[in-house]
């Protein structure tokens, strides 16, 4: 293989290519970092008690015991910021890693619960297709202000069906998840808009949101 496709393929690794257990590696390995980080800021607390202590000559504010205290309070804001940057930046990835693999164990435990990858593979896709009729049906009402009440009535049943679906659903998978705090976390919009409105109702609107879960479908299908 030339360089070019290797890079090719480099590109599109992502963490989702790894496995549980490699990302619960991942995992120890970040909390190892903000640990260092903590150790980092006790000696930052530590030369800082020598200041606030009576250990200096008052005279030139300067400590008897220490041969460079200067120093250490000028790079003081420097560390600090420094320090900042990267537990933010660990807290952020963590948080990432987490979601991962929280969304993984909850593939696993629903593909182990069909006993088929496949079955499962059908009731996303499923969900995937009911979202974007549901969505056609309400730009379709909205496009079309002068509907009457026989076919607004039957876009309604049409949509309860639907949501009663979504919500059957999301009660499945949350039952399946591996943290239920995490479920409702990242999937409270799923609940609110599953929710069966009558036409016209603003709520609904937020049905859009999730469209954007749709692209998930290309992973399905690879």
């Amino acid at each position: 293989m030339d360089i070019k496709k290797r890079i090719e393929t480099l590109k599109y690794f992502t963490l989702n290519e790894l496995s549980i257990k490699q990302l619960d590696i991942i995992m120890v390995q970040i909390d190892e970092r903000i640990s260092s980080l903590d150790e980092d800021l006790r000696k930052i607390e530590r030369s800082l008690g020598v200041f606030k202590s009576d250990v200096f000559d008052k005279q030139n504010l300067l400590p008897n015991k220490f041969s460079s205290p200067l120093r250490q309070v000028l790079t003081k804001s420097w560390d600090l910021n420094r320090i900042e940057k990267l537990y933010n930046r660990y807290v952020e990835e963590k948080q990432k890693v987490y979601n991962l693999i929280n969304e993984k164990k909850l593939r696993k435990n629903q593909i182990d619960t069909f006993k088929s990858r496949i079955i499962y593979q059908i009731k996303e896709f499923s969900i995937y297709s009911l979202i974007i009729f549901v969505i056609g049906l309400m730009i379709y009402e909205y496009n079309n202000p002068g509907l009457n009440t026989k076919l607004l009535t039957q876009i309604f049943i049409a949509d309860t069906l639907c949501c009663g679906i979504f919500l059957t659903n999301f009660f499945f998978e949350l039952s399946k998840s591996p943290d239920r705090k995490w479920y409702w976390k990242v999937r409270w919009i799923d609940f609110i808009t599953s929710i069966p409105l009558p036409p016209g109702n603003l709520i609904r609107a937020g049905r859009l949101v999730r469209i954007i879960r749709i692209f998930r479908i290309f992973r399905i299908i690879r």
